[in-house]
């Protein structure tokens, strides 16, 4: 049986991930959170707990890290993490620890756009890079992440059982995306892989690019028809949105700057964020389609 430590198993993505894995019955599902759930593995990284568990697990999914919701707060937390992860792993190991690190496409930058998520990403890839020594596996790399239970999607899905999600006037930027369970898939077909001996970086992106009207046609037909065709807004209204939106966070956190809105503005409307290309860095393409996420909502 394997033994799989997740890190950040009660967040958006890990506990996909874990509810997932749970259900093999040769995967021993350990999930290790920074706050004291149920059910859950909790301590310090690095302490006496974590290192007992450390020596006997086949492998750490680490879904953990700070989003950019908060990384105003906590500008290097994705790289705090990942210190704490390298230096938990005792030097005089006489093995590499499996790891599958949950990076972000924003962690490949060159266009140096003014981002710090960008920024602590890669810093954090850095730390994992610079010790091979102790670690192997994979760096992966993962852009927009949607789930049928999404918060913000949901409230985007009602928005449209209204009839009050318009589309945007205007060409819009392009991304990728994935789905949770897209990651959940991608992990388990990852531990079933020949053991790893190096430390190498990847990605996983859907075959498709869009942009956020393709997402807004695509709530809309789901909540009300394909027959639906719903209010254009103008680009200039939507950004007034967001700016009044970082008014408000900065208002609500007693006067000190929230990039959040901003930065979210920039990423749907304006930034391209790039693949990096070299021989030893695979892709992954999923043949999937924005209707797959919607199952859950009716």
């Amino acid at each position: 049986m394997k033994r799989i430590l997740i890190m950040g198993a009660s967040g958006f993505i890990g506990r996909e991930v874990s509810n997932y894995l749970s259900t093999f019955e040769d995967i021993d599902v350990i999930r290790y959170s920074r706050t004291h759930y149920d059910n859950y593995f909790s301590c310090q990284i690095g302490d006496s707990q974590w290192q007992k568990m450390l020596m006997t697990c086949n492998a750490i999914i680490n879904c953990s890290g700070v989003g950019l919701a908060k990384i105003k707060k906590y500008p290097n937390a994705n790289e705090v993490i990942a210190k704490k992860l390298v230096d938990s792993i005792p030097n005089n190991l006489n093995r590499q620890i499996q790891l599958l690190h949950l990076s972000s496409i924003k962690a490949y930058n060159p266009n140096h756009y003014h981002d710090a998520y960008s920024d602590d990403k890669f810093r954090a890839e850095k730390v994992l890079l610079s010790a091979k020594n102790k670690i192997c596996g994979e760096l992966l790399r993962i852009p927009a992440v949607f789930s049928h239970d999404d918060p913000n999607l949901i409230s985007l899905f009602n928005m449209a059982k209204k009839g009050n999600l318009p589309s945007i006037k205007g060409n819009l930027n392009q991304w990728y995306w994935v789905r949770c369970i897209d990651v959940a898939f991608y992990v388990d077909n990852w531990l079933n892989r020949p053991a790893p001996t190096s430390l190498k970086i990847s990605y996983l992106l859907s075959s498709t690019s869009c942009n956020l009207n393709d997402l807004i046609l695509a709530i809309n037909s789901y909540a009300n028809g394909n027959v639906f065709y719903s209010k254009k807004k103008n680009i200039l209204y939507i950004k007034a949105i967001y700016y009044l939106l970082a008014l408000k966070s900065f208002w609500d956190s007693g006067l000190q700057y929230n990039n959040f809105p901003q930065e979210r503005f920039q990423d749907l409307f304006v930034r391209k964020w790039e693949i990096e290309s070299a021989d030893d860095i695979n892709i992954h393409w999923l043949d999937i389609k924005l209707d797959d996420i919607f199952g859950g909502h009716k």
